[in-house]
């Protein structure tokens, strides 16, 4: 299984958040910096995938409902691909 721990609390913009995951999940080259984008990837995940995160409250001060959006793509795609799971710490 793979553990991928996600820290939000340097997460300033969207810019970075997407940068941050693209890094963090070892997206492809052509991953579009988007929402859209983000749940295909996620979609294709066929490795036992945990991820673990933190700070997602920090996330609101900064981009406010995109935080939102965000984190609906990723509980939207943990229920639809059974390779993924998320775990908030806290």
């Amino acid at each position: 299984m793979r553990l991928i721990q996600f820290d939000f609390i340097d997460i300033k913009d969207k810019e970075t958040l997407h940068e941050y995951l693209a890094e963090k999940l070892d997206l492809p080259d052509h991953y579009g910096n988007n929402l859209d984008a983000l749940w295909d990837c996620l979609l294709e995940l066929s490795e036992y995938t945990l991820i673990e995160m933190k700070n997602i409250f920090s996330l609101y001060g900064y981009l406010g409902d995109y935080s939102a959006k965000f984190l609906k793509t990723l509980d939207d795609a943990a229920l639809a691909n059974s390779f993924l799971w998320l775990k908030v710490l806290e």
